[in-house]
């Protein structure tokens, strides 16, 4: 009974998604499995979750990043912050596997059309994810005595340096194709696969 009830209470805010009141229906299979098999860790990966959230809203509003929901520096250092206080502190082999689950799920939203973050998921937009989930899991991993705010000056320095991943997109907002040049959204919305790139997340240096 008290392993439902740890479920029960973490369970509207355990992922990254932008909804406002998710609820058990919301997430994904792999998502409910990993609370089944982690419910103590889970508590614990709720409140991470929301000061990944915070912070990261709190450094889009110092740099004002374009595309502050998905595919920009935003989302890139939510990500890798998150998988860095996961991994810190609960493992980083359960923390990957939280965020593979959070992943699988984004593909099962696409081909259902429920969007995340306001847009529909594609495979760019999970691979970049994946790939800053990885790099922000091994900071946690091995940066043995950081407390949270060292951890933040770690994934905060890799972003400016280029050690993430976001999509393509110039100044405006405007994702890029391999030529940079600007891709029409009816031509990559809706679609798994289309013209969007990753490139490294270096600013300001």
């Amino acid at each position: 009974m008290s392993r439902v009830i740890c479920l029960l209470f973490i369970m509207l805010s355990i992922t990254l998604s932008a909804q406002k009141n998710p609820t058990w229906k919301d997430l994904g299979g792999a998502e409910k499995v990993w609370l089944l098999f982690h419910p103590f860790s889970a508590k614990k990966a709720k409140e991470l979750t929301s000061l990944a959230i915070h912070k990261s809203d709190s450094i889009h509003k110092e740099y004002k990043f374009p595309n502050p929901n998905s595919g920009g520096r935003k989302d890139a250092f939510r990500h890798a912050y998150w998988m860095a206080l996961l991994s810190n502190e609960i493992g980083a082999k359960r923390a990957l596997w939280l965020g593979w689950a959070h992943e699988k799920k984004g593909k099962k939203d696409f081909k259902k059309g429920k969007k995340e973050d306001g847009e529909l998921p594609d495979k760019t937009a999970m691979e970049m994810d994946l790939f800053n989930n990885e790099f922000g899991a091994r900071i946690g991993k091995y940066c043995y005595d950081c407390d949270k705010e060292k951890l933040l000056e770690t994934v905060m320095e890799a972003l400016k340096k280029g050690e993430l991943k976001i999509i393509k997109q110039n100044n405006q907002g405007q994702f890029l194709n391999q030529s940079n040049r600007p891709i029409p959204s009816e031509s990559w919305k809706g679609r798994w696969e289309n013209e969007r790139v990753l490139v490294n997340s270096a600013f300001g240096l």
